[in-house]
Parts: C-alpha cells; sequence; structure tokens
C-alpha cells in the first residue's frame, strides 16, 4: 500500500513522481536534501528570494539532465517554476515550526522562572 505524502510534502510528492518507474532513487534523495537545505535556509533569512530561485533553477536544471537520462525529459522551465513553489511551501512551514518551537522555548524557560521565583519567597 503507497503512502500519499501530499499533505505532509509537497515536495517529496513531486519528486516521487517525477522519479517514477526509474531506479534513480540515490539522485532522487540527493536533490530532495538539497531542496529542503534551500527551503530551510530560506526560512532562516539567509537567502534572498532572488538567491534561492537561483539555487533552485539549477537544481533544476541537474534534476532535468538526470531524469532525461532515465528516459523521462522535462522542461527545465516548468520544473524550475514547480519546485520553487514547493520550496516557498517548504520555507513557509518551516517558518511556522521554528516560530512553534521559540514559543515552547520561552513557555519552558517562564515556568522554570515562575518555580524559581516560588521556592526563593518560601526560602
Amino acid at each position: 500500500m503507497a503512502v500519499d505524502v501530499s499533505a505532509i510534502d509537497p515536495l517529496l510528492d513531486r519528486l516521487n513522481k517525477l522519479f517514477a518507474g526509474t531506479d534513480k532513487v540515490r539522485e532522487k534523495l540527493e536533490v530532495w536534501t538539497l531542496l529542503r537545505d534551500i527551503a530551510r535556509e530560506h526560512a532562516l533569512g539567509n537567502l534572498t528570494d532572488v538567491e534561492t530561485k537561483m539555487y533552485v533553477t539549477e537544481a533544476a536544471k541537474r534534476l532535468s539532465a538526470v531524469l532525461a537520462s532515465a528516459g523521462k525529459p522535462v522542461s527545465v522551465e516548468q520544473l524550475s517554476n514547480d519546485l520553487y513553489a514547493d520550496v516557498v511551501t517548504l520555507s513557509t512551514r518551516t517558518v511556522a515550526e521554528l516560530r512553534s518551537d521559540l514559543m515552547l522555548r520561552m513557555r519552558a524557560k517562564r515556568a522554570k522562572a515562575r518555580v524559581r521565583s516560588e521556592l526563593e519567597s518560601l526560602l
């Protein structure tokens, strides 16, 4: 039974569809890892939109060549646009995850400070 990953990770879902019927598993995972790293750097603010688009376009060129060698030619421009949309979506999710993590840390610090304050008041 196949697992639908489209809601969990649209980027991986797109790559699964692109690489369906090929034996290029390692290449797919390398591209997926690279694009996830680009999304994370974009989310952290280390890459601008222009830089992100440039890196995604370069990855799309390489991916298109890999797919063409596997007998599945794909337009570089269309692939680049689709992958960029997925990377931006993933970047937005990453920002939300970072914000959530920050809020959890702040709550934990406040709880520790409250406990410390209560202990000091007892002594």
